[in-house]
């Protein structure tokens, strides 16, 4: 891994149906998460993870701020903030480099 500097980790799936039918995937995204932050930290590789408007929940507005209350209303949302707080404190435990980036349908509509 000598030649790697940074990871970013996209690893989701994006049905609901999916995650509430399907426990295991819930422990698989956590453990890769854990894992990924676990290695990258052992390796002193940044780590980059991505987040999405799911973690916000349902808000009153179009546009969100970065201090948007974070009251997630699905198992995807709930996951995705969990992450985010897995990347938030290994970031502040171990001064590490890693990063949690909230995206807002940069994939379009599919």
């Amino acid at each position: 891994m000598a030649d790697i500097n940074v990871v970013f980790h996209f690893v989701f799936v994006v049905s609901v149906p999916t995650w509430i039918n399907d426990p295991e995937r819930k422990v698989i995204y956590a453990d890769t998460t854990l894992g990924i932050l676990e290695t990258a930290l052992r390796e002193d590789i940044h780590v980059v993870v991505a987040s999405n408007a799911a973690v916000h929940g349902y808000l009153d507005t179009e546009a969100v701020s970065e201090d948007a209350s974070m009251m997630p209303t699905s198992l995807c949302g709930f996951l995705k903030l969990t992450a985010d707080e897995y990347v938030r404190l290994y970031a502040d435990l171990y001064d590490h480099p890693a990063i949690a980036l909230r995206y807002f349908n940069v994939y379009g509509t599919q």
